[in-house]
């Protein structure tokens, strides 16, 4: 976060952050495990969420008790996936669609300014510039491990902050750029 973040709102309900994202073979496992369908066109996918205990033992209390193939909650769902995409399911989608659809006031929606791909453009290892201009724009960024800076100004700071220097030449390996795309 670049800056404060509050998790409930005026009347003591929890946020959910909303987002743009959209992974169908999310919401395929959710519709076969609790023939749920999404109730919203944004994503429950964010850089926070408050899960209420309550609420989470009731999910995997149906999940263990469905008839879906396994042995325990953990199998069901793992059997559920309709495909073989390793990104089949997603807790955050299945605990916000699952809210959403059997106590919508429960929870208040709000949207954040935020930047995912922040570590694309910037690195993962931010310098102080940065942070003010984007705390300008943004409450919360993302750095990601799987991220690299796609920009001549990233790639230049990501290589200031570590990388090799000889005699004036800066040395990127081919790997490095090849991996970009």
């Amino acid at each position: 976060p670049l800056k404060e973040i509050k998790f409930f709102d005026g009347g003591g309900k929890p946020y959910f952050t909303m987002k743009d994202e959209y992974h169908t073979p999310y919401f395929d496992t959710i519709k076969k495990i609790f023939n749920l369908e999404k109730k919203v066109k944004e994503s429950f996918i964010s850089e926070n969420m408050i899960f209420e205990v309550e609420m989470m033992n009731e999910i995997i209390s149906k999940i263990q008790n469905s008839d879906l193939k396994g042995e325990n909650w953990c199998e069901k769902i793992i059997n559920s996936l309709l495909s073989n995409d390793k990104n089949g399911f997603s807790e955050f989608e299945t605990y916000g669609t699952y809210v959403l659809n059997h106590y919508p006031q429960k929870y208040t929606l709000r949207t954040l300014n935020s930047f995912r791909e922040c570590g694309k453009q910037y690195s993962r290892i931010l310098i102080s510039k940065h942070f003010k201009k984007l705390s300008q724009k943004y409450i919360i960024i993302s750095l990601e491990n799987k991220n690299r800076p796609k920009t001549l100004e990233g790639v230049l700071d990501w290589l200031e902050k570590g990388s090799v220097f000889i005699t004036n030449k800066i040395l990127v390996s081919n790997s490095y750029f090849s991996n970009l795309k």
